[in-house]
């Protein structure tokens, strides 16, 4: 059995990465700039994935992750799939 604080870090290390992808979306969507093309589709790719790679952490992993930790969590926190 994991305990409870192995999951929380483990989900941790999945959406922190998504914050800052998420932010840096928000500031290539709002920046008048001069970067190359190719620099500009690198991060819109890079931050994609990192997005991608949360919502699989909540969609999926985590639920595996609580359950190797024999816990649930309540109802109302539970996604709506």
């Amino acid at each position: 059995m994991k305990p409870l604080s192995d999951v929380q870090n483990s989900a941790f290390m999945a959406i922190a990465p998504c914050r800052a992808a998420s932010l840096a979306l928000v500031v290539l969507a709002n920046e008048d700039t001069q970067h190359a093309p190719d620099t500009m589709k690198d991060l819109l790719d890079q931050s994609v994935s990192r997005i991608r790679v949360a919502y699989q952490m909540l969609t999926q992993g985590l639920d595996k992750l609580l359950a190797e930790s024999e816990y649930e969590l309540p109802e109302d926190l539970c996604l709506q799939r």
